[in-house]
């Protein structure tokens, strides 16, 4: 018990730090003041039965009010109304400079997502865009942030900027299990050392903005070479780094938000899809860590009693109150829910594990091999 409760407050102080560096290095999307011409951006969005959130994406694109873009749409085959939203959008906003593209079949040995990038970089290109920005289809983008991307991804000389957005969260099923995203990535990796460090472990993204510097992906094609990656955006981040270019990935702080999932259980799902693929597809790395954040705690009771209890929690309360603050989210929601959302992260980790074990993890109605 002795070691087991050595090792827990050993992780627990390895990944406040992390956490504290996080949290001092601010390592957020800043709007510049720098003068440039506004170059043309091809803004990419691949939208497969996304009725219901589509329009409100378009929406604040079009009041973004960035002089420069072309927008591209890929309906990727959906069964719901999405192609029909985006014709009466493109209708209704004549001065939009809107293209609506019909996907393809599906090739063998490519997943959805990375096929329809793929082909919304290959008709975006052929525009000469300056940078390629791929977003999802249920994100919220502000005022400012296609211009404080250009800014960042022109000061710091970098392929690809990734950011993760802010989270909507209405339901307490959203509160307890969507900030696991923000914990996980602001507690175990420096988001500076992305930048700084050119180790391809150093390596995180989201998919919902990627912002690519038009030039260099077309001579890579980086969709295509992880066409059969589910963690797509982070397989990109390590092949950037292999080939020797920056990639940087970096929080919005307001200027980009996120409704993910509408409940508890779609999150839960949603987060299942790729969870222990974030772990290298090592079931006893993500069980391990799963232990460590809860049942090892047993152990330092055993040896500590309620005191050495009281000094993790208090650590751990430290801890989420950075993350609330990085993350612009309530600091006591976070840190109440924080039991409940380590059980809820354990949840995921064993669906995660299930569906993989017992070739049952899908997505949107499509197969995710």
């Amino acid at each position: 018990m002795t070691y087991i409760a050595f090792i827990t407050v050993v992780f627990l102080l390895w990944r406040c730090g992390i956490t504290l560096y996080n949290y001092f290095s601010k390592p957020y999307l800043i709007a510049y003041n720098d003068v440039f011409t506004a170059p043309l951006v091809a803004i990419l969005i691949p939208a497969r039965n996304e009725a219901h959130n589509i329009r409100n994406t378009l929406t604040a694109l079009a009041a973004c009010q960035y002089p420069h873009y072309k927008l591209f749409i890929l309906d990727d085959n959906s069964t719901d109304d999405t192609l029909g939203i985006l014709k009466a959008f493109q209708q209704e906003n004549p001065t939009v400079d809107m293209t609506i593209l019909q996907g393809s079949t599906l090739p063998p040995k490519w997943l959805g997502k990375n096929w329809a990038c793929h082909q919304l970089a290959q008709a975006a290109l052929q525009e000469n865009p300056e940078f390629l920005l791929f977003l999802d289809a249920d994100v919220l983008p502000k005022k400012q942030l296609i211009e404080a991307a250009i800014q960042t991804s022109l000061r710091h000389q970098v392929a690809l900027l990734s950011l993760f957005p802010d989270q909507i969260m209405k339901t307490w099923g959203e509160k307890i299990v969507v900030p696991i995203m923000h914990y996980l990535l602001l507690t175990l990796l420096p988001l500076r050392w992305i930048e700084q460090f050119s180790f391809p472990s150093m390596a995180a993204a989201n998919g919902q903005f990627m912002f690519f510097d038009a030039k260099i992906y077309q001579q890579y094609w980086w969709h295509e070479k992880v066409k059969n990656k589910i963690t797509e955006d982070i397989e990109i981040v390590k092949i950037i780094k292999s080939q020797h270019l920056k990639a940087m990935t970096l929080l919005p702080k307001g200027l980009i938000h996120c409704r993910m999932y509408l409940n508890g259980n779609e999150a839960v799902k949603g987060f299942s899809k790729n969870f222990l693929a974030g772990f290298g597809n090592s079931t006893l790395a993500l069980l391990f860590y799963c232990f460590l954040i809860t049942g090892a705690y047993v152990a330092v009771f055993y040896e500590w009693h309620l005191l050495g209890l009281i000094a993790c929690f208090t650590i751990i309360c430290m801890m989420n109150i950075c993350l609330a603050l990085l993350s612009q989210q309530n600091i006591l929601v976070t840190i109440l829910l924080h039991i409940p959302k380590m059980f809820a992260l354990c949840i995921i980790a064993l669906r995660s594990i299930y569906v993989k074990l017992a070739g049952k993890n899908t997505w949107k109605g499509r197969k995710i091999d």
